[in-house]
């Protein structure tokens, strides 16, 4: 199997479920399926974070969010979570 040039790492709940999996393109669907456990938790801490990591060679990385740069992108600038934004629901 050729390895490609990026990793994909997912984590819920703080805890990695898939580690480097290696793909050929940085722009990936990843479907995550979410056990019971994971639910249960996340119905008394109210929250469940799910994170997908996409890492690689850095100039590849460096290539592609130059070239992401000069695209349009594809969710507008006021649906970003850069630091110090908050979700809509804690806005009130």
């Amino acid at each position: 199997m050729t390895r490609g040039p990026f990793n994909v790492t997912t984590r819920v709940g703080g805890q990695v479920v898939a580690w480097r999996e290696p793909v050929d393109d940085p722009f990936i669907r990843h479907t995550v399926f979410v056990g019971p456990r994971d639910l249960l938790r996340a119905l008394f801490r109210r929250v469940l974070v799910v994170e997908i990591l996409v890492d690689g060679d850095r100039e590849i990385v460096d290539a592609v969010l130059e070239l992401a740069g000069k695209a349009k992108p594809a969710v507008p600038a006021a649906c970003s979570r850069g630091p110090g934004s908050r979700p809509m629901a804690d806005r009130r």
